[in-house]
């Protein structure tokens, strides 16, 4: 049913035909697992046609979205296409306005066609998203299909799934009512009000009941005890495991006769243990007394058939305040969604017959724990500015308490919305109302789909955790399909689009920032090369609409788009996360990859790069007249002005007059360093220097060249300062969120 503990079935009939999931009591269903009691069930639905059948049609029925980096590649791709032809054109009519020949212009046109186009484009966009792979598995999270590396980053609202993901999927007794005294525990040490706890008489003999009424099968395996049965059991015998208690003496002393299941009648089990001749007698129980009977289960139950107390070291009558005790400590617990189980025992002379005189030794409270850092990590998602929303089949209670632990809400107030709610709303007023639920209880796994469904129809980018069959139509339905790799299901792993390999949470954190940095990546590489490609269209027409001749040739042309174009653009692919990734929200999903305020940056970084440029070819002009040397000005200017200009694409906010301490892109220092050298080397090799068409240059000319190429920088690094006042502002707010 989705619930994090077993749940008891009954033979009730149920007259409400749209009763949620969650409460047909009267069902069971193909892929749960009976963990205790017996019973006769009449088959209703097989295949395709069951729960599960269910669950694997909204699979298979589930069609992705197309991601927004690919929408957006193909309009940047289709924009440079367009720029292409327009340039082609616009060279080509210009020149023959200047009576320049027809050939010649084809030439020219077609030269700077090539230098539109940004050739390593294709290898930035597979490089960027390669290396994003590579680097989340270092934090072991596999992905399994390339659009979640993309998505990750926009995700604007992650949907949790509670037990497995959230918690531990692993049962633990946090809290001890005996003797009139609470202990908690934390860790395997029990504690008090006053510090570490003593184990007292009562508390000890609380263990070793929840020890013998258990139907958890003990075995030794390597010196090492294993525990089969319900995560319930288990954890009780866990617990007085902790508390060093011999499970296996104990039950050896007194062993089990007989064993009265719950039931409609009484939601409680009791257990019949007569006493071994050779018992060790440790456990206080008296001998010779008959049967020891041992019972646990509902409080107010157990509580009903108690009329004597364990406490202090003896037995006495229960007196109605210790009765109202228990009561207040049974609802402490529940408020804090733990499971609450009474414990007692007393003795009969027959193993079919409930003793006279029973004894109350206390409560017992347990929960599937949450996860140690998730509290932690939610916050960080807030201060990412990511919404986080809590799905889960539990009862409300118990998803409210867990969802206040670890702050899914954020600083927002927490709205529950449970599957009866879900039911009668219609999807445009379920769309209304959902932008203020932090947390979805009771739900089926169609609920879910239908959740994630109607978040992304609201504009958002949905990333869906979860690790059992039952989130299968989510996983695959959400933008982001993230499963847990070691408790989650075979089913769960095959939809989903990542998988978290440790079920570590944090890692997908780590996986969002690398995600982000590989979308921002992505526009520094490509801001890089529309600029320095724009930036060559500039020094070409301009040269030719003003009758300066062609300060580019063909060779030169291509050496620039492949050489020192091509390992910047690569390396800048590869960028560390900036310092403020995860401070930032995520980015709209109706965004650009290339917005007009990006295209006229570029385009300004492009005409201080190519006035550099011209300014050396007009120094050559004016020195050499037009010719080789001229354009040898122009292309060892503009090709290291270019180069340069790579270190300025590595951030929004100024990189050269920065005191902020930003990583090392060592990638970077070694492709620029490396193309530096190989531009320096042109007009100096023969066979190099013949083949571009340049000519050796002098003192002078290297002067100029350096000069050409470092103010440049130095400019668009301080129009950089212009730009800033906005994106300091667009920060205020997630900053003062953190600050929160």
């Amino acid at each position: 049913n989705g619930e994090s503990l077993p749940v008891s079935k009954s033979i009730a009939t149920i007259r409400d035909k749209d009763n949620p999931l969650a409460e047909r009591y009267n069902m069971v269903y193909t892929g749960t697992v009976v963990t205790g009691g017996y019973g006769k069930a009449v088959v209703t639905a097989t295949g395709e046609y069951t729960e599960l059948g269910t669950i694997q049609r909204f699979i298979d029925n589930t069609v992705g979205r197309e991601t927004p980096l690919e929408r957006e590649l193909d309009v940047v791709g289709r924009r440079i296409v367009l720029v292409c032809m327009g340039v082609c054109g616009l060279v080509f009519g210009v020149g023959l306005l200047r009576g320049q020949p027809i050939i010649q212009m084809l030439r020219s046109a077609l030269s700077l066609a090539v230098a539109a186009v940004p050739e390593g484009l294709p290898a930035v966009a597979t490089t960027t998203l390669a290396f994003g792979i590579t680097t989340m598995r270092s934090h072991k999270v596999l992905i399994r299909r390339l659009k979640a590396i993309e998505l990750l980053g926009d995700c604007s609202i992650v949907c949790f799934d509670k037990t497995g993901t959230i918690t531990s999927n692993v049962m633990t007794v946090l809290s001890i009512y005996s003797g009139g005294i609470t202990t908690e525990l934390s860790g395997g040490a029990f504690i008090t009000g006053t510090g570490q706890a003593v184990l007292y008489d009562e508390l000890k003999q609380l263990l070793y009941v929840c020890v013998l009424c258990s139907e958890v099968e003990i075995r030794e395996d390597d010196s090492k005890l294993i525990l089969n049965g319900s995560a319930t059991e288990k954890a009780l015998v866990d617990t007085a495991i902790n508390a060093g208690c011999d499970v296996q003496t104990l039950r050896a002393d007194w062993p089990k006769e007989k064993m009265k299941y719950r039931s409609e009648k009484h939601n409680y089990m009791v257990g019949f243990h007569s006493h071994s001749d050779a018992a060790s007698g440790l456990t206080g129980f008296e001998r010779g007394s008959g049967y020891l009977v041992t019972i646990k289960g509902s409080p107010a139950e157990v509580l009903a058939l108690c009329d004597f107390i364990a406490q202090n070291g003896s037995i006495r009558n229960m007196e109605d305040s210790d009765r109202k005790a228990a009561i207040k400590e049974n609802g402490r617990m529940a408020d804090k969604a733990l499971r609450v189980l009474g414990v007692a025992y007393g003795y009969t002379h027959s193993n079919s017959v409930m003793p006279e005189k029973v004894i109350w030794l206390g409560l017992i409270g347990m929960m599937d724990p949450v996860k140690d850092g998730v509290k932690e990590l939610l916050r960080k998602f807030h201060i990412a500015g990511i919404r986080t929303v809590m799905i889960t089949g539990d009862q409300n209670k118990t998803a409210k308490a867990v969802a206040e632990q670890i702050g899914i809400a954020g600083i927002g107030e927490l709205g529950i919305l449970d599957s009866s709610s879900l039911a009668s709303l219609s999807d445009d007023e379920l769309k209304d109302a959902i932008g203020d639920v932090a947390v979805f209880s009771r739900v089926s796994p169609v609920h879910k789909y239908r959740i994630v469904r109607l978040l992304q129809e609201d504009g958002s980018i949905v990333a869906m955790t979860g690790d059992g069959i039952n989130d299968g139509p989510a996983l695959k339905a959400a933008d982001i399909g993230i499963a847990m790799g070691q408790s989650g299901t075979e089913l769960a792993r095959e939809v989903a689009d990542v998988v978290l390999e440790t079920d570590d949470l944090y890692a997908m954190y780590e996986a969002v920032k690398h995600s982000r940095t590989t979308y921002l990546n992505v526009r520094k590489s490509l801001r890089f090369l529309l600029s320095t490609n724009f930036s060559e269209i500039m020094v070409s027409f301009a040269a030719l609409t003003a009758g300066l001749g062609h300060p580019l040739n063909i060779m030169q042309l291509l050496w620039i788009n492949l050489i020192t174009d091509v390992f910047p653009a690569l390396a800048l692919a590869l960028e560390p996360p900036e310092p403020d990734t995860m401070k930032q929200p995520p980015r709209d999903r109706n965004s650009q990859l290339v917005g007009n305020k990006d295209l006229m940056k570029m385009l300004r970084e492009s005409s201080v790069i190519s006035a550099g440029g011209l300014a050396a070819y007009g120094y050559g002009l004016a020195k050499y007249g037009a010719g080789a040397n001229a354009g040898t000005m122009s292309f060892m200017g503009l090709g290291l002005a270019q180069l340069l200009h790579s270190l300025s694409c590595r951030s929004e906010r100024p990189v050269i007059f920065n005191n902020d301490e930003r990583p090392t892109n060592k990638y970077l220092n070694a492709a620029v360093g490396g193309s530096i050298l190989m531009q320096l080397l042109c007009p100096f090799i023969p066979g190099l220097r013949g083949l571009l068409g340049l000519s050796p240059i002098t003192l002078m000319d290297g002067l100029v060249i350096g000069a050409s190429a470092v103010a440049p920088l130095i400019i668009n690094e301080g129009l950089k300062n212009t730009d800033n006042k906005s994106i300091i502002k667009a920060s205020t707010p997630i900053l003062a969120i953190n600050s929160i």
